[in-house]
């Protein structure tokens, strides 16, 4: 009797836990599903070495160092590489040099330049879309902005832009799927929420998830 007393106690106690936490009930944006987890890849811009690939990428979609693109990019570019079950989403940020987004397939095949000279800081995606932030903070120059994409028929189509006042400096990502933006230079708090971007009045909430690393863009 009392271990049967105490199995209930321990099946209502995770009931009620599991009710009191927050389920993802935002997509990335209107239309998305929020069936899966919504993970990230953040670019690390104080660390330059060629990308972790089985392959060589085409590097061809940076703007700047015409001809050069390749060295460029293998010397002095920071990665991003998040993989996908349909292929692998590649990411170059040069700083004030540009960036780009890439879609390959898992054996290597180029499959579309996503993005071409705006920088890439993070990748945050569920499977079916995924936003890029980017941005960059460089002299007098601070912008950024959100990229989204859904996926269709194994190829990404480009669903929404919107444009940041400044570079985004912090990015936590919530349980319920919305996404808290903090700009540089105290430009402002803000959460995307299902691709419609609102300004907070104030600092994050506690329950924000604490980021690996947070993007920092192109410093200069």
């Amino acid at each position: 009797m009392r271990v049967t007393v105490l199995i209930c106690a321990l099946l209502v106690g995770a009931c009620a836990g599991s009710s009191l936490r927050t389920a993802r009930v935002f997509p990335l944006f209107t239309g998305a599903g929020t069936a899966s987890e919504v993970r990230r890849v953040d670019i690390d811009d104080h660390k330059s070495a060629p990308p972790a690939l089985a392959f060589e990428v085409d590097c061809t979609a940076l703007p700047y160092a015409k001809g050069e693109e390749r060295d460029f990019c293998y010397q002095w570019g920071h990665w991003g590489v998040f993989t996908h079950e349909r292929g692998i989403l590649v990411a170059c940020n040069c700083g004030e040099f540009g960036g780009f987004v890439l879609w390959y397939s898992k054996r290597g095949d180029l499959l579309q330049t996503l993005i071409a000279g705006d920088i890439p800081q993070t990748l945050i995606s569920d499977g079916d879309a995924f936003v890029c932030v980017t941005g960059i903070s460089h002299l007098s120059i601070s912008e950024g902005a959100l990229e989204a994409f859904r996926l269709v028929n194994d190829r990404w189509q480009p669903v929404g832009s919107t444009k940041l006042a400044r570079e985004a400096e912090r990015i936590e990502i919530e349980p319920d799927g919305s996404l808290f933006i903090q700009l540089t230079r105290d430009a402002g708090m803000f959460r995307y929420r299902a691709g419609v971007l609102e300004q907070l009045p104030s600092s994050l909430p506690n329950s924000a998830q604490q980021p690996t690393s947070a993007p920092s863009g192109a410093r200069g």
